[in-house]
């Protein structure tokens, strides 16, 4: 037996209290409700179970202790449960309710007008009542490129781990791409997604560089600058030939979480305090480049955001614009092809980005798999 086996089991049986509950005002509703049952265990995860375990077991609660005539689902008999219910409970608890008692409308053919208003109804209240809940701020602090140069004079350049995360930190900054398009995804001995190889790397003549990266299942092209590339460069020389382009000291292809633990050192002796994460470089990136007076739409699509509101969510505060040096040194650079011949076309940002695609457009659908971070 499964370890999942008992939540169907609880959940058959508060299947068949619902049943002697609903029976007398509802016609046909063991066979109805056994069906939906049948279909939450087949498409519902183990805790979504629990919860609706434990939503319908309250309703049914408050059910026999209100001894009403009229019928438990009614638009009347749902009012008084959220007016009992909405001030002692959470709205978001109050909304799963309202789910599981609408699914059950809809698989006995009850579900009116008046019963969807109301359903209506106590979603729009969790959503004004949730509103703080999406502006939190995000669970990494943006790590832009003043931090960036702090870091940089702290590390010791003959330190391989520190070579290596500087390199992985610089190569974050100037692409903008999720955590796993870099050092890749495995998860019990599996690669989801492989880590960024060694020839997807190239050194250019002008002493900057380019990468190659799989996001969302297409084949993208990176600009990285020259202080990246000398990074890069000193990792490679240290580490030896591999097939992996960034490593852990035994020749493994280095993880985002080793990647992670292991820079909190040189954090601490750059004073850098605040919480870094994945999303660190990413959301500094896009902080600079706000800075430097751009547009939230071009952050937003270089990114990989799906929209400007979630960029806006992630981002803590509002960044006011400032004059940034690093985009007044690259304001006057064209794009750079891997290789190795420029073209001309809009110059690079603050950041050193820029797509070696002829037309740069937005991702389309297929090329959405960084825009969660």
């Amino acid at each position: 037996m499964s370890r999942s086996a008992p939540v169907h089991e609880k959940l058959l049986a508060c299947t068949e209290e619902m049943v002697a509950c609903l029976a007398p005002f509802y016609p046909g509703t063991h066979e109805r409700l056994l069906a939906l049952c049948q279909r939450w265990i087949a498409t519902l995860r183990v805790n979504t179970m629990r919860s609706v375990i434990g939503d319908l077991n309250n309703w049914m609660r408050w059910q026999r202790g209100a001894c009403r005539e009229q019928p438990p689902l009614s638009a009347a008999a749902l009012t008084a449960f959220a007016e009992a219910h909405g001030k002692d409970r959470s709205f978001r608890n109050l909304r799963r309710t309202f789910w599981c008692l609408r699914m059950v409308l809809n698989a006995l053919d009850q579900l009116s007008q008046a019963e969807h208003a109301l359903m209506v109804k106590v979603a729009i209240a969790h959503r004004m009542a949730t509103a703080g809940d999406r502006t939190k701020p995000p669970a990494a602090t943006p790590f832009g490129w003043n931090q960036l140069k702090q870091c940089i004079a702290a590390a010791d350049p003959k330190s391989p781990v520190d070579t290596r995360n500087l390199a992985i930190a610089l190569t974050m900054y100037d692409t903008m791409v999720r955590v796993q398009s870099l050092l890749g995804y495995r998860r019990g001995g599996l690669w989801y997604e492989r880590p960024a190889a060694s020839d997807a790397y190239r050194r250019l003549r002008d002493g900057t560089g380019g990468i190659t990266l799989e996001c969302g299942g297409v084949l993208r092209q990176f600009y990285l600058s020259a202080l990246t590339v000398e990074w890069i460069e000193r990792h490679r020389r240290q580490a030896g030939p591999t097939s992996a382009l960034f490593v852990t000291q035994t020749g493994n292809p280095c993880p985002p979480s080793i990647w992670v633990a292991s820079i909190q050192p040189l954090l601490k002796t750059a004073r850098q305090t605040g919480r870094f994460g994945w999303l660190s470089l990413k959301l500094g990136a896009a902080s600079d480049m706000l800075r430097a007076g751009m547009s939230m739409e071009t952050v937003r699509i270089a990114g990989g955001w799906n929209s400007v509101g979630i960029l806006m969510r992630l981002l803590s505060s509002p960044v006011e614009p400032q004059p940034n040096r690093r985009l007044a040194e690259l304001q006057g650079r064209t794009r750079v092809r891997l290789d190795g011949s420029s073209s001309t076309g809009a110059p690079i940002n603050a950041l050193g980005v820029a797509y070696m695609r002829r037309n740069v457009r937005e991702p389309g659908a297929a090329q959405t798999g960084d825009l969660f971070g």
